[in-house]
């Protein structure tokens, strides 16, 4: 039975799923990137899509596609139907090699669920500047973006990870 003071206690586990299943999603796609996979499977979540549509806008992956029980779901049906049955629905996406090589060699990741970092887009140029080979990944208002559209916007927001 769930009291009127445990919300924020229930906000707070929702808050810890989702960057347990964002760092779950990270370490599964550097497996699969270092293992030379083409094709690379992870159940839906809307966190997790923000997150696969950023790397895609990055030139990690390509061919993003959400598929369900019963097949490949448009956009339109995306939002009425995956929603309701997230724990079958799945994106399949295809990773992307350079020269028969890894894009990806490492990822770090920033914000955990006991340690949120947060960065305006003044600090984010400093950390651009230091590491210039890094692409840096943030949740902000507009959705997860990386270091180059962020700065653009000259927003901040919560510093997710980065990729070399």
């Amino acid at each position: 039975m769930v009291k009127s003071g445990d919300f924020f206690r229930l906000e707070k586990y929702k808050t810890i799923f989702y960057s347990y299943h964002l760092t779950n999603f990270l370490q599964s796609l550097l497996k699969a990137h270092i293992k030379l996979e083409l094709k690379f499977r992870y159940f839906f979540t809307k966190f997790i899509y923000a997150n696969i549509l950023a790397l895609s806008r990055a030139g990690f992956i390509s061919n993003v596609r959400v598929v369900g029980v019963d097949g490949y779901k448009n956009r339109e049906f995306l939002i009425t139907s995956v929603m309701s049955s997230w724990n079958r629905a799945y994106v399949e996406m295809y990773l992307k090699y350079f020269n028969e090589g890894n894009i990806m060699r490492s990822i770090k990741i920033y914000s955990r669920p006991g340690r949120r970092v947060f960065v305006t887009a003044g600090t984010l140029r400093k950390m651009a500047n230091i590491n210039p080979g890094n692409i840096i990944f943030i949740s902000t208002s507009a959705g997860v973006l990386n270091h180059f559209q962020a700065l653009n916007a000259k927003i901040g927001g919560l510093l997710l990870y980065k990729i070399n």
